[in-house]
């Protein structure tokens, strides 16, 4: 009964222009620490009367709660191959990250504080170090999630790699960006997928649009 009074309530207020509805996203869990809460303040700021249900997980969790209809949209991060919609809203860096200023070389004898990230974003990153070294890291420490990997290193206890969006300066830590052979840095990718009959629902549509947009204007996601 409650559901059925809030559809003819988004109903009406579709009617007259007025974007609401719940938005049900699904996000990775780096995603949903370090960007969502600004992007859905600013998102709510244009569409005051849209509602959020927010569920975490890894990429395909998320691409199978899509497939199974049980979200509108998915964001999650690295190399996709979703069938439907998908649009780019961010690139950013991988970096070392380290305690004190440390050099390319330094790395295969120093401690490396692994956590467990995405599997795509193993392969990037072990294809980087094979393409570097010969040796395997020192891995001498594995933690549940980058934030407690950070903190490790916060430690001086080694350091780490991860995408440079959980990098924060007033962490005191130093960084540098990881490259491939022509010295291009190599970039970690956040897609928003979706299915396209889903961009009926306003709501969707107002969501799809605000991120796109703030893709092209240059903001960070």
């Amino acid at each position: 009964m409650l559901a059925k009074l809030r559809e003819t309530k988004d109903t009406l207020l579709n009617l007259e222009g007025k974007v609401s509805g719940t938005l049900k996203l699904a996000v990775t869990k780096s995603f949903a620490f370090y960007k969502l809460p600004a992007l859905l303040r600013d998102f709510r700021r244009q569409y005051p009367n849209v509602d959020f249900t927010v569920t975490t997980g890894s990429n395909l969790d998320l691409t199978h709660s899509l497939h199974r209809q049980e979200t509108h949209v998915a964001i999650v991060r690295g190399i996709q191959h979703w069938p439907d919609e998908k649009e780019i809203i961010a690139n950013e860096t991988i970096c070392v990250i380290a305690k004190e200023k440390v050099g390319l070389h330094d790395l295969p004898a120093m401690p490396r504080i692994d956590y467990e990230p995405k599997p795509s974003l193993n392969i990037v990153i072990d294809n980087w170090w094979r393409e570097n070294f010969t040796t395997p890291p020192f891995i001498s420490m594995t933690v549940d999630n980058v934030e407690v990997a950070k903190r490790m290193v916060k430690n001086d206890l080694g350091y780490t790699i991860a995408p440079s969006s959980v990098f924060d300066p007033k962490d005191g830590l130093y960084k540098w960006n990881l490259t491939t052979p022509d010295s291009e840095p190599i970039m970690w990718k956040t897609w928003i997928l979706y299915r396209k009959e889903l961009m009926r629902l306003p709501a969707v549509r107002g969501f799809v649009e605000f991120m796109k947009n703030r893709h092209r204007q240059g903001n960070p996601s």
